[in-house]
């Protein structure tokens, strides 16, 4: 039997425990959503708005629930310094697991890891949105349990310690009803809480639980009956998160999660009837949650979600060089792991059975193999296009149309309409879905910078002045609207300026406002491809040579690149030209063209790769992918006869 010295010592290690687990993991969840994550916070912040302004305060009262929407957009601002924003979820979860200990001493005193449950909760929510921040329509998502839980956990506590019975009655009347009018059900919610965990701590103040159940239930009928407009099946649902979504479920089961813990935790009671065996048991079991905790941090890691969200920051900043190393970085980590999978399903094809069981072995490794996103292609082609080296380098990279890893239908247009429309010179189109966004989700930073370019270069000077005048009220794009302002009424000075000195050669064309039926990249295609007008420029004609070459079109190819040829005449033919061009001119059995200034190493590659092609014996595609890419991987030749049929959205 162990002395009371060996349970004194138990003790003493809990509490080193509770000490460093406390210290080091609000540490490394720090370093992992700065590292990991801040592209994904700032693309967060970008489709928030916070604005310091008096109607915009007051416009948050409307309904109820909507102050707390006001004080999670005043915190999500921040996310636009990932490390600030970051660090204020931080101390808002170290308060959090505070509050919890001090709310439920039972068993978040004794057993203290069980305090850390509604900070990984919270976490499951906020990085475990993923495409969802696209289509979520509560303002100020990202920070609602925090502040919600917070609240009910602070009621909760401020009851616990005011003895005097009348101060409890106004705590849990003030809860239930201007904590309804500010955050919604989270208000009602902190008055039962704090009045159920009374009762159960006192056996006494019954009637306490009776007038919050009261208060929370009967006011929200009531304001709803006489105050209010919205439906009857969202009075107990409102200041909850909402998402664009059939289902709510989603956003909202970590909501639950937390008020469900909220409501256990009172209910257990740590029962300590073998000191020196629990002592332990609590140690053994506290190691267990930690390291899970740490694990669990450790697991939200979507590549290609994180690599989009990357290239997109770098996009708006019209960093252009940063989203092609973006994506180099990318390859290059995978390019090890491609060359072992293709080791690995070389041996298992050698001993495969039939036919049968050398697609299935096929098709299992394909899904492994290192493939980006269509957003992702289409970025980088945007940026080496921005770049002037497309000609050269648009097929140096790994091509594709990895399926995103989400669980809604979010349309391209969503994601990147905005962007792809603009900076291709098609500013009416960034509008209109600028435009659009703004009627389902409401005005954000990155809609008003967008509509205001679109705008400037259709010199609509009054209607850019309107939004910059809404993003000169904010924080931290004041400066920004500040620099476009002073491009306004000035079209020399707007056309010399980024970036629009860019943009604007690509508005050679008829601009009549269409339907893309949301669907981003056959539209833009099409653009380039078929509205070739009489002034076109010979940026125009670039971009149209870039689109051209994406359609594997062999006639389309020829018009292209005469027009090319015409307005840009270069004095050498870039690298993807010639190639698609010596191709075309086999494949139609056309010497001619050969006759044109073609580079002698081309010339020899493209040998060497039909040379190759009949020396290696494709029997699938997928499965003669690979080794033909180490060999012409960078060449359009490979793109032609291995990326087909990529699939948009």
């Amino acid at each position: 039997m162990k002395t009371s010295g060996s349970i004194k010592n138990s003790d003493e290690a809990s509490k080193r425990l509770r000490i460093i687990s406390d210290t080091l993991l609000p540490v490394i969840f720090l370093l992992f959503m700065v590292l990991e994550f801040r592209f994904v916070l700032l693309r967060i912040e970008s489709n928030s708005l916070f604005v310091y302004d008096k109607d915009y305060l007051l416009n948050s009262f409307i309904i109820p629930g909507g102050f707390i929407g006001w004080t999670g957009q005043f915190l999500t601002q921040f996310l636009h310094y990932p490390w600030i924003g970051a660090l204020i979820w931080i101390v808002m979860a170290a308060l959090t697991v505070k509050l919890a200990r001090m709310a439920y001493p039972g068993i978040c005193g004794t057993f203290w890891t069980v305090s850390y449950i509604p900070v990984i909760i919270q976490s499951i929510y906020c990085l475990g949105a993923g495409y969802g921040l696209f289509i979520m329509k509560s303002p100020g998502w990202f920070f609602i349990p925090s502040i919600g839980t917070i609240l009910v956990l602070s009621t909760v506590v401020l009851c616990r310690w005011t003895q005097l019975s009348l101060f409890r009655w106004i705590i849990i009347i003030v809860s239930s009803s201007a904590g309804y009018f500010l955050a919604g059900i989270w208000g009602p919610f902190s008055a039962i809480m704090a009045a159920f965990s009374i009762f159960l701590e006192t056996k006494k103040d019954f009637s306490l639980l009776i007038i919050a159940f009261i208060c929370s239930i009967g006011l929200p009928i009531l304001l709803h009956i006489f105050y209010t407009s919205f439906r009857t099946d969202e009075i107990f649902t409102v200041g909850l998160p909402l998402i664009n979504y059939k289902s709510q479920w989603p956003v909202r089961l970590p909501c639950l999660l937390l008020m469900l813990f909220m409501i256990a935790a009172p209910l257990l009671k740590f029962h300590d009837n073998h000191p020196e065996t629990s002592k332990t048991n609590i140690i053994q079991i506290s190691v267990i949650i930690i390291l899970a905790a740490i694990l669990f941090i450790f697991s939200f890691r979507d590549r290609n979600f994180i690599t989009e969200n990357a290239m997109s920051a770098a996009i708006d900043v019209q960093d252009w060089k940063k989203v092609t190393d973006i994506l180099e970085r990318l390859e290059k980590k995978n390019a090890k792991n491609d060359e072992k999978l293709y080791k690995q399903r070389t041996k298992k094809i050698s001993k495969a059975a039939g036919t049968k069981e050398i697609e299935s072995i096929v098709d299992l490794y394909s899904e492994r193999f290192y493939e980006p996103t269509r957003i992702m292609v289409l970025y980088k082609d945007l940026s080496l296009f921005s770049l002037g080296t497309e000609a050269e380098n648009m097929f140096s990279y790994r091509d594709g149309a990895r399926k995103q890893d989400r669980r809604y239908d979010i349309p391209m247009a969503l994601q990147a309409g905005k962007q792809l429309y603009f900076y291709w010179g098609l500013a009416n189109y960034c509008h209109r879905w600028c435009i659009e966004e703004s009627v389902e989700y409401g005005w954000s930073y990155n809609t008003l910078k967008y509509a205001a370019m679109s705008a400037i270069s259709m010199e609509e000077w009054d209607l850019a002045r309107k939004y910059l005048n809404i993003l000169g009220k904010t924080l931290c794009h004041r400066k920004w609207a500040d620099t476009q302002l002073a491009l306004l009424s000035d079209r020399n000075k707007m056309q010399a300026a980024n970036p629009y000195k860019t943009v604007l050669p690509l508005m050679c064309y008829d601009d009549r406002l269409s339907n893309d039926q949301a669907i981003i990249e056959p539209f833009i295609m099409n653009h380039f491809t078929s509205h070739r007008s009489g002034f076109a420029t010979p940026q125009f004609d670039r971009a149209a040579m870039l689109w051209t070459l994406r359609t594997q079109d062999i006639k389309l190819f020829w018009v292209t690149f005469l027009n090319y040829l015409n307005t840009n005449a270069p004095t050498v033919i870039p690298r993807h030209y010639q190639e698609a061009a010596i191709l075309y001119s086999h494949l139609e059995q056309d010497q001619g063209i050969l006759s044109l200034p073609f580079d002698r190493q081309i010339k020899e590659g493209y040998d060497n790769f039909v040379n190759y092609v009949n020396s290696h014996q494709v029997r699938y595609i997928k499965e003669s992918a690979y080794p033909f890419y180490k060999r012409f991987g960078k060449t359009f030749w490979f793109y032609y006869y291995f990326i087909r049929g990529q699939e948009t959205f």
